[in-house]
């Protein structure tokens, strides 16, 4: 079955699309959402950490073009190290730092990062629970979630964002790229500004990511 999207575009819904998918972890809800609770071992798991390293890397990357500069200008390699080499040292010294700041903040959060997520034919929504909630806690407000939102929806959703501390969105028409890392539980879904990490069971990754591709029309299969 073909569905028309506002962008005057066409793509084909999966064939369960008009189906419920149930497993132990993932729930249905009566407002036609599934939500699930991920907990990821944030020492086995080094997402986190590569997306720290990303980000400060980035913010390293221009001051240590201009260092090496002078090599492409005809300046000798023992030249550039040895005007640059105490800047070399404190950029791997920063970098021993935000490694070590990863595992401490692994420590305050117990180890495990704990998210929900919300998903519809529109989009996709991360919750990250604050860090003292557990997940077993998460699942339980969860199941109630579940049993009071075909009753009143707002009330969910403030419940809902008293238990989170972030969140991210992605709307399935403006995604521009969806890759798949089955090894580590993680599905990114990127769009022009919003990078959203969705992270599901080993079991129903297939239904995860075969449910958000086939809603974006904008990537490539």
């Amino acid at each position: 079955m073909k569905d028309n999207n506002p962008l005057g575009q066409q793509y084909t819904r999966p064939a369960y699309s008009s189906m419920i998918y149930t497993s132990e972890n993932i729930k249905f809800c009566p407002d036609g959402k599934y939500r699930w609770v991920y907990e990821m071992d944030m020492y086995r798991n080094p997402t986190l950490l590569f997306l720290v390293l990303k980000i400060f890397g980035f913010l390293m990357a221009i001051p240590l073009f201009f260092m090496i500069l002078p090599l492409f200008q005809g300046v000798p390699l023992e030249a550039v190290f040895d005007k640059s080499k105490y800047a070399l040292i404190m950029f791997g010294i920063f970098f021993l730092c935000v490694f070590a700041g990863y595992y401490i903040l692994a420590a305050i959060y117990g180890g495990k990062y704990v998210v929900m997520f919300e998903m519809d034919e529109d989009g996709v929504l991360h919750r990250q629970m604050k860090k003292q909630v557990k997940k077993a806690k998460a699942i339980s407000n969860l199941l109630i979630l579940a049993g009071l939102v075909a009753g009143n929806p707002g009330r969910v959703g403030q419940g809902l964002l008293t238990a989170t501390h972030t969140s991210t969105y992605s709307d399935f028409l403006k995604v521009k790229k969806v890759k798949a890392y089955r090894k580590r539980n993680l599905i990114k879904v990127n769009q022009l500004l919003t990078h959203n990490q969705v992270y599901m069971a080993d079991e129903d990754f297939d239904f995860v990511y075969e449910y958000i591709t086939t809603r974006c029309p904008k990537i490539k299969r």
